[in-house]
């Protein structure tokens, strides 16, 4: 009976049965995702067919974030800052997409005179302290597992009130953080780690076509008082990220490079026959595709982070060697490079 108003759509069928002599299973209608090619249609089953549920978060959650208003912004208490290392006089700065808003990571690098070390700083977000053990946030983190990226949106694993606002590390606002800090020698060797929790203040929130601009020292760059150490600052870290970037090629490895597509939407008027009635909804098209230029400032950025995360990793592992849950890539299997190698 639905045959032909279905026929333009993606739909979702729920198999009851296959008989082993049919070579069609049995099932029922589910639900209809929309019409075949809208934007919104695809990424609906793109969703299914990936095993991704987005639901609202419940109501009942959003009573374990802490009050935050403009009239009555949240501020860190006053018992939790001796709980953490303060560096909030420290020269602290983000390096991000343009437009980017859940900001979870920062970076800092202080030469010190008296001995002529450095003093590395890689800085993430800590929601820990609001997503506490048991809470009702930590269950549905626990059951959202991560963040779900796409092109035009995104379903968060917590809500946008911590992950944009009072976990993401803004410009000139105290913050909540977990920091690696590393001493470095000349050489860039590591001397000394330290891990632990952190208050924090940032004092630029740069993007990458910025903090290119200041290493280029080109034009466009931005119109800042302290350009002159935010160059040597960065510089140096291009430095400590290109020597990190040979010591993982020497290991073996693998660089997985592609250019990276970026799409421009916008939102137009959708009319669909419903019913006998023209029903009139917006419909999300792609203005425009476009490819981002590969910068120095992205594996700046790439590399510190790698860095944080194999430090992080062989300190779990020291601290719980039969229950560290740790990645690892087995070596590539040749049987699968035949036909590559015979290309």
């Amino acid at each position: 009976r639905q045959a032909s108003e279905l026929a333009n759509s993606r739909i979702i069928v729920q198999i009851d049965s296959w008989d082993v002599n049919s070579m069609y299973p049995v099932g029922h209608f589910v639900k209809d995702l929309g019409e075949i090619g809208r934007v919104e249609t695809e990424i609906a089953a793109i969703l299914v067919e990936n095993g991704v549920s987005c639901p609202p978060f419940p109501v009942g959650l959003f009573a374990c974030l802490p009050k935050n208003t403009p009239q009555q912004p949240w501020k860190i208490p006053d018992e939790e800052l001796p709980r953490r290392r303060d560096w909030r006089q420290w020269r602290i700065y983000r390096i991000d997409p343009i437009g980017c808003k859940d900001i979870d990571d920062a970076l800092s690098i202080h030469r010190n005179t008296a001995d002529g070390t450095l003093t590395l700083g890689v800085h993430i977000a800590d929601p820990s302290y609001f997503v506490t053990d048991g809470s009702l946030l930590e269950k549905e983190a626990r059951a959202r597992s991560t963040t779900v990226y796409l092109p035009h949106t995104r379903f968060n694993m917590i809500p946008s009130e911590l992950s944009e606002d009072l976990c993401s590390l803004h410009q000139g606002k105290d913050k909540l953080a977990i920091s690696v800090i590393y001493t470095l020698n000349d050489k860039f060797e590591i001397l000394e780690e330290w891990f632990g929790r952190t208050v924090m203040n940032s004092v630029h929130a740069m993007s990458y076509e910025q903090a290119q601009a200041i290493i280029d020292q080109s034009p466009d760059m931005p119109k800042w008082n302290d350009l002159e150490l935010l160059k040597e600052e960065l510089d140096l870290m291009l430095a400590i990220s290109s020597k990190l970037k040979d010591k993982r090629a020497a290991r073996g490895a693998l660089e997985l490079a592609s250019e990276e597509v970026g799409f421009d939407f916008e939102q137009q008027p959708h009319h669909q026959q419903q019913t006998n009635e023209a029903a009139a909804s917006q419909s999300i098209v792609v203005n425009k595709i476009k490819t981002h230029d590969d910068m120095d400032t992205h594996w700046l950025v790439e590399e510190l982070m790698i860095l944080a995360n194999e430090s992080v990793a062989k300190r779990l592992w020291q601290a719980f060697p039969s229950t560290a849950l740790l990645r690892g890539h087995p070596l590539p299997n040749p049987r699968r490079f035949r036909d590559l190698l015979q290309v």
